[in-house]
């Protein structure tokens, strides 16, 4: 029984590896592909990268949820039935009880909570290190064809801030006090309103449902 909680404990770490891999791997190709930083891009187009990581998210779940099929472990067909793990067979799971293949206790080989947490970090950070690393290698050989499929962190870094001219203390050498004062509280009315309102449109443009909703109308 030991050398059977033993491989079930080692096929469930395998098995969840894979799914946390897969799924960080594909929100980083959405999100990267949203924001434009190319250097993350496993494809060298933007819509490319994103239906990309649609699938591997996808392949992720489904292969967590799915494998138990055609590969044996704990969960054998019709040893599930009662939703414990205590009496499991070794065998591959019928499809009807696919969605208590997975509820396995830790005590019979599946995975406590900290392992979760341990496991899904670590798949998060390789999954990033092997997109920069596929994503050096991308942008290499395809440089980036056009400033719209470009890096947008790059794009605002490389703009160029025009020299100011003249002195930066004339516009006050001919200005009292009081015409200053006034110039910047008719400003601070013509422009405050239009500042929090951008403020506001810049916040959402960056909330969930508006990610999603620039991610189906790109």
């Amino acid at each position: 029984m030991s050398d059977q909680i033993e491989s079930a404990a080692a096929l469930m770490v395998r098995d969840y590896l894979i799914l946390a891999f897969l799924v960080s791997l594909g929100a980083l190709q959405i999100s990267v592909s949203i924001s434009g930083i190319r250097g993350l891009w496993l494809l060298p187009r933007r819509n490319l990268t994103r239906a990309f990581g649609i699938l591997l998210i996808i392949l992720g779940l489904g292969y967590y949820l799915l494998c138990p099929l055609w590969i044996e472990g704990p969960w054998s067909a019709g040893s599930v039935i009662d939703g414990t793990s205590e009496n499991r067979a070794w065998g591959t799971a019928s499809v009807d009880e696919i969605s208590g293949a997975r509820n396995l206790n830790d005590i019979h080989g599946g995975m406590a909570g900290t392992a979760y947490a341990v496991f899904f970090v670590l798949s998060a950070v390789l999954a990033t290190f092997f997109a920069a690393a596929i994503g050096t290698i991308n942008n290499r050989l395809f440089p980036s064809p056009s400033r719209s499929e470009g890096d947008a962190w790059s794009e605002a870094i490389t703009q160029r801030v025009p020299e100011p001219t003249g002195d930066g203390l004339d516009a006050l050498k001919n200005t009292d006090t009081l015409t200053t004062l006034k110039s910047s509280l008719r400003n601070l009315r013509d422009t405050g309103a239009n500042d929090i309102r951008n403020q506001l449109q810049s916040a959402h443009r960056w909330s969930i449902p508006s990610l999603i909703g620039r991610m189906w109308r790109n």
